[in-house]
């Protein structure tokens, strides 16, 4: 099984994937990382393990829906339609452009999730009377079973139709209950899930564009 990864990004942000990039390359035990954007050329100096996919002509999220035109833009709805845009793919790792790849993470592809339609680290807070709310920055997808119960058609048609203010993750964790698999912290590590303990992804979830000219961490894998 192809051990690959997505990203979603907009144009103003192409250089800002950068250190998520060369993180999870350097580091990540992956096989394939593709790249969901605007055009076909993003302006970087990509090896072949990265593919681009140019999905601005993308007809599933409706510019006139309730969520299109929100802070994250559409592109971040993109991640609800990973099992149409990676038709060949039975499973794929969706990181946010603001994350590093501290350790190997391979071993997520080896989870058992026949019953599940992603795995994610929940957010302790909004985690209630059985409810599972898992965020959304790092979310391993079982695309086969999304495709086979079209889960993403159903997520898809409840974003064009009701406001979200968290747009897509609360969409998701609201019609996927009973079909999510948490997975320890470590691998999206964010002010709402848990700051403390061993970190293999690091998440910079609405700390503000702050990380990305500042911490040490993201400074190594700028080059």
């Amino acid at each position: 099984m192809e051990k690959a990864v997505a990203y979603s990004a907009t144009r103003n942000v192409y250089s800002k994937l950068v250190p998520a990039l060369n993180s999870v390359l350097c580091n990540g035990g992956i096989d394939k990382v593709y790249v969901l954007a605007e055009d076909d050329d993003i302006n970087l100096n990509l090896p072949d393990s990265v593919k681009v996919i140019n999905v601005s002509g993308q007809t599933w999220f409706r510019e006139d829906g309730p969520n299109y035109h929100s802070s994250w833009t559409y592109m971040a709805l993109m991640q609800i339609a990973l099992a149409k845009v990676l038709p060949k793919l039975d499973k794929v790792l969706s990181l946010d452009i603001d994350t590093i790849v501290k350790k190997d993470i391979s071993d997520l592809w080896d989870l058992p999730m026949d019953d599940y339609y992603y795995a994610g680290v929940p957010e302790p807070a909004l985690c209630k009377d059985g409810y599972v709310y898992v965020n959304s920055g790092v979310v391993l997808w079982n695309l086969k079973k999304v495709r086979q119960d079209h889960k993403d058609d159903e997520i898809i048609e409840k974003l064009n139709t009701q406001k979200y203010d968290w747009i897509h993750q609360e969409c998701m964790n609201e019609l996927c209950q009973g079909h999510i698999l948490t997975i320890p912290s470590e691998y999206n590590v964010n002010m709402y899930t848990n700051m403390f303990g061993p970190v293999r992804i690091r998440h910079f979830a609405d700390e503000g564009w702050g990380w990305f000219d500042n911490d040490p961490l993201v400074q190594m894998y700028k080059a």
